[in-house]
């Protein structure tokens, strides 16, 4: 009788983007051109992935703020159905901004989401188990900034815990982390502290946003030899930024096994009138 062998599945494309903002004037240039002006240079790269992930730095509402604070984002609800046809899969809504129209504002963002099928994270104690050729990812998002109850905010002293919850279900733990500050280029000690705490607890990849600036990806050394992905700061991507870093941005592509991270590449864009386009950095 012949021996069974074990054929491992292929590596899972995970292509990862900075924040979603459609917005200010990004939502001008929406109303007079179409979603296609902002999100169609990105669209091929995307849709290509398996699983594509992005931070979405607004509320999806009409509805008005409640925030006291000097920067408000809101778009439109026919956002979302958008950015599914541009090929995310899968967006945080564990930020700073995601209550900036109040818990209302939230739900509304949560039922245009869901009429667009994409899938969320970061306003849930449960972790986002998805499948992609075999391999279970779980997702996990935090925010580093709390406001008002609704999303989820960090708990360092739950961390491993939660970690531990999302491996028993899955072959590769995933988190999104809103923190940093805004404008450095470097990873804060806070964020340098949270990494090696995720990456200690079993974590095999961090994608952390907010601080609108590339930051730094690297290894760090993980639980029982295994190490973890952290992508700092994965800047803007949809976004109305002027200043020159803040414009500079890309798709990160991790190749996801049972084993964990494998591998990783960066392709560069740049944000021109809110929109990524290809550079060639």
């Amino acid at each position: 009788m012949l021996a069974l062998q074990q054929v491992e599945s292929p590596a899972v494309d995970l292509a990862a983007v900075g924040d979603l903002m459609f917005g200010r004037s990004v939502a001008a240039r929406i109303q007079k051109e179409g979603y296609t002006a902002i999100l169609g240079a990105a669209t091929p790269e995307l849709k290509k992935a398996d699983l594509a992930f992005g931070n979405l730095e607004c509320v999806l509402s009409r509805r008005p703020f409640t925030q006291q604070k000097r920067f408000l984002f809101e778009g439109p609800e026919d956002a979302a159905p958008a950015i599914k046809d541009a090929g995310f899969s899968l967006v945080s809504v564990a930020n700073n901004h995601s209550l900036d129209a109040g818990p209302s504002g939230l739900a509304d963002t949560v039922a245009a989401l869901n009429r667009a099928h994409i899938d969320r994270i970061g306003d849930s104690t449960d972790p986002l188990v998805l499948t992609r050729h075999g391999v279970r990812i779980a997702f996990l998002a935090y925010s580093d900034f709390p406001t008002i109850p609704g999303i989820r905010y960090t708990d360092e002293f739950r961390l491993a815990s939660a970690i531990k919850v999302a491996r028993q279900q899955a072959d590769a733990v995933v988190i999104s982390w809103h923190w940093g500050n805004e404008g450095i280029a470097t990873p804060s000690p806070r964020q340098i502290k949270l990494a090696k705490l995720a990456a200690g607890a079993g974590a095999d990849l961090v994608l952390g946003h907010h601080p609108h600036v590339w930051q730094p990806v690297e290894w760090l050394p993980g639980k029982d030899g295994h190490r973890c992905l952290v992508a700092y700061s994965l800047g803007n991507f949809v976004f109305d930024a002027i200043p020159m870093d803040q414009r500079k941005t890309g798709i990160l592509h991790v190749a996801l096994s049972a084993k964990g991270v494998t591998g990783f590449s960066i392709t560069p864009y740049e944000i021109l009138r809110g929109a990524p386009t290809r550079s060639s950095r």
